[in-house]
């Protein structure tokens, strides 16, 4: 029977339970005091040079005579340095009132602590940016112990992973609270970070796993209190112990009792699941209620297609040239023709020896004179194309024309966050679920994005936007795919693209009415909003179900699709064999960790994510640079989402009859080739590039849903979500790339195209390492996905069990 069951006949929620729960709970308090404790060892020291007789009463603990003595012989401060502050970091040389820099070192104010890492390495003036540089690697080593534990916790178990967590970070306090470097504390500091978060990890995962389903989301608050209230204790314990080494030191030595619990064992088993595509056989392979789930939840990718792509508008650049001081331009008046009758006047020629600086734009003539100075009253606009776009509304022009590539950057920045976090929700909350709150999400920060008021408020809420919008594409790939037997797969992956096509060449005639990004925006996240409805009429991903052993609802979820397919009600012998029960073999677990330790499936994942990378970086650089081709902006996104449509179209056929390997290997370097070529094509020749272009962004088209369909395909059920992304989240660092590689165009210009076709060709060609996977069964352990090799005729076995009984003859 399953796991859960044993819940019946132990007890939810006893005694044991109990005292092992609240035990456990107890090593989070070195979490809290070693996170929060941050705020009291790094905190700030008022401080001024020491003078060289080293006569200073703050050295002697005395804290009233600070206010006395802390303002002698100091230079006062210049608010023109924002880094540097004069009365603190100078001092008067030899009696003269000329400021030099401390020579004798810093006396400190110990009113506040007696001492904190600042005072005991000098992390001031200069160097002070050194303090938020130690908590930054502390939180890096966040990044890494996360995946080391998960990884851990599933090879040593949980127990060990929690233990080992404490003992490291015991170990790692203490050598911090004696560190004698700002080197060796860092080092420390990062290295307790890794076992800090391994720990959390670590003991939130057993204390879920103790109990049953309905006791769970208790066990997780529990550790939330301890969290808290380890905070709280904090405090009082940080007022009475003011050093920041002795209150490492009382860390360590006073909560290693704790390893002591280690003495203490519970109980772990997991699930696993059967096969599931045999069930299409009696429900219908693509029924009419297929075909309207499929249909209606596609319409959210609507909303990818135009958060995502409308970058090229809300980013668009305006012609602008230095505002006149009586501020009278007509740019300003959105009377855009005459723009060409003004734009000339008192403007200084530009000087081509500057890359990055057009002179005409940035520059204007001091009172009359031939000196250049800075545009002292901002900017005016050209206005003829767009009404207004975040280059206008922040003025992200000459020095800070970077921070319009950078913002389109950070946007990519959340798909790289949310492709993993949404991989994780997907495979833990449901497809469905994971589905509507990316979509919800979605819709709120682009809501928010078009209230921005600053530069920093919009690019925050952009990069919240991107980890929602990639959690929705994501999540309605996966649960699309999931819905339907292999024989379909290709078919329903190719309609979530296609809809993301109609949705670009939807977007071009509302962003061409809309000409104002704010307004833009805020059309989006309004008009789809109604769409959040669906909730209510999608089912859950069966195949998600029975993985996750929820056997009952899966059935019932079955029982309904059978039922609009108007297939009747199914036999119950053929459900009653999608029971799935407790295994304690290797195919169990279900960590995405547990690729490392299969060849096949290590090999296939490093393979298939430089695909991504390669299909990111082109896509991306050919959709956000069409400005570059001297083609009107909205005829050129028009172009590209029929271009990208007819790919769309084109793969589908392709791929049905070359296969996945050949059909990816293929359209990557076509599409290499095809960036390569436009390197030498003249700027003149503005019809020839763009035929060029998109010519290239049709393979590139065609290798992005080629890619998706292969990874749901390589994957198991179980981390398919997770698979896919993690494939998905390292190739956002080409999403983020490529705005940068655009800009770098002032610098080389055929360096974005190089960029382009180098990877594409390269990865095309690793792309032929992959196994085919057409009409092969969904994988749903990771031994079945392991099977899947270029040495295994698969795609001639009906399914893995026939693959494993001629596996077993041939040896």
């Amino acid at each position: 029977m399953k796991f859960d069951n044993v819940f019946k006949y132990i007890g939810e929620y006893g005694l044991y339970h109990k005292l092992v729960t609240l035990s456990i709970c107890c090593l989070i308090f070195l979490n809290s005091f070693t996170n929060i404790s941050t705020v009291f060892i790094s905190g700030n020291m008022d401080h001024h040079c020491k003078p060289p007789d080293e006569a200073n009463c703050s050295e002697l603990y005395l804290g009233d005579c600070w206010n006395t003595n802390d303002s002698m012989s100091l230079p006062p401060d210049d608010e023109g340095t924002l880094l540097i502050n004069e009365t603190q970091c100078r001092m008067y040389a030899n009696d003269t009132t000329e400021p030099i820099d401390c020579e004798h070192g810093w006396a400190y104010d110990r009113s506040r602590y007696d001492s904190t890492i600042v005072s005991e390495f000098d992390l001031v003036c200069e160097d002070s940016y050194l303090v938020s540089l130690a908590s930054s690697l502390y939180l890096a080593g966040f990044f890494v112990g996360s995946i080391l534990f998960g990884l851990l916790c599933d090879f040593l178990g949980r127990r060990k992973g929690a233990f080992l967590g404490l003992a490291l970070t015991l170990s790692f306090t203490m050598l911090c609270s004696l560190s004698k470097s700002y080197v060796m504390y860092v080092s420390f500091r990062f290295l307790s970070g890794i076992s800090d978060i391994g720990l959390n990890v670590s003991v939130f995962t057993y204390v879920t796993e103790l109990v049953p389903p309905s006791r769970r989301a208790m066990v997780s608050i529990i550790v939330m209190i301890y969290w808290c209230f380890g905070i709280m204790m904090l405090a009082p314990i940080a007022y009475f112990i003011r050093s920041w080494d002795k209150l490492f030191l009382t860390f360590s030595i006073s909560l290693s009792p704790l390893l002591l619990l280690y003495l203490v064992k519970s109980l772990y088993c997991q699930y696993h699941t059967m096969k599931f595509d045999n069930i299409f056989k009696y429900i219908g392979e693509y029924g009419l209620y297929h075909k309207l789930v499929t249909l209606s939840i596609c319409c959210l990718i609507f909303l990818n297609s135009f958060t995502n792509i409308s970058t090229v508008f809300i980013s668009g650049n305006m012609d602008h040239h230095c505002k006149p001081p009586d501020e009278a331009n007509c740019s300003e008046l959105y009377l855009g023709d005459c723009w060409n009758t003004n734009d000339s006047m008192s403007l200084p020629p530009d000087d081509e020896g500057t890359l990055l600086i057009n002179e005409t734009q940035c520059r204007m003539y001091a009172n009359d004179t031939t000196e250049l100075i800075d545009c002292e009253h901002g900017w005016a606009f050209d206005r003829s194309r767009y009404d207004s776009t975040i280059v206008s509304e922040f003025d992200l022009v000459c020095e800070d024309s970077y921070l319009v590539s950078l913002a389109s950057s950070l946007y990519l920045a959340g798909f790289f966050v949310g492709s993993i976090l949404f991989g994780l929700l997907c495979d833990f909350l449901g497809r469905r679920k994971g589905v509507f709150l990316g979509f919800a999400l979605a819709l709120s920060f682009t809501m928010l994005c078009s209230l921005s008021k600053s530069y920093e408020m919009y690019v925050s809420f952009r990069f919240l936007g991107g980890l929602a919008d990639i959690g929705l594409y994501v999540s309605v790939f996966t649960y699309v795919t999931e819905l339907v037997p292999p024989s379909r797969r290709a078919m329903v992956s190719i309609i979530v693209m296609i809809y993301w096509c109609f949705g670009i060449m939807m977007l071009a005639p509302i962003a061409y009415f809309i000409r104002s990004w704010d307004k833009l925006f805020m059309t989006f996240s309004i008009s789809l909003s109604p769409l959040l409805l669906l909730y209510f009429f999608i089912p859950e991903s069966p195949r998600w179900l029975l993985a996750k052993g929820k056997t009952e609802e899966a059935k019932l979820v079955i029982q309904k699709i059978a039922k609009r397919n108007k297939v009747g009600d199914l036999p119950d012998d053929i459900l009653d064999n999608l029971e799935v029960g407790c295994d304690s073999s290797e195919s169990t677990k279900t960590s995405p960790l547990i690729i490392l330790r299969y060849t096949q499936m290590r090999r296939k994942t490093v393979y298939i994510t430089y695909s991504w990378f390669a299909v990111n970086l082109a896509y991306y650089g050919l959709t956000y640079g069409v400005e570059g081709l001297n083609v009107d902006v909205y005829i050129g996104t028009f172009l590209g989402g029929v271009t990208e449509l007819l790919a769309c179209l084109f793969t589908w056929f392709f791929i049905q009859k070359l296969g996945r390997r050949c059909s990816l290997a293929g359209t990557l370097v076509a599409g290499g080739v095809a960036c390569f070529i436009n390197i030498w094509i003249p700027v003149t020749l503005v019809a020839f590039r763009t035929s060029l272009a998109m010519i290239g962004k049709f393979f590139i088209t065609s290798a992005f849903g080629i890619v998706y369909i292969y990874t749901v395909e390589l994957f198991p059920t179980n981390i398919r979500s997770t698979g896919l992304g993690i494939c998905s989240l390292f190739s956002r660092v080409a999403g983020m790339l490529a705005p940068q590689i655009l800009f770098l165009e002032k610098v080389w210009a055929p360096l974005p195209l190089v960029a382009f076709s180098f990877t594409s060709v390269t990865s095309g060609l690793v792309a032929l390492l992959l196994p085919e996977t057409l009409n092969v069964p969904l994988p749903q352990t990771i031994e079945e996905a392991e099977m899947i090799t270029r040495k295994n005729n698969i795609r001639g076995n009906k399914d893995f069990e026939s693959l494993q009984m001629q596996g077993a003859a041939n040896t």
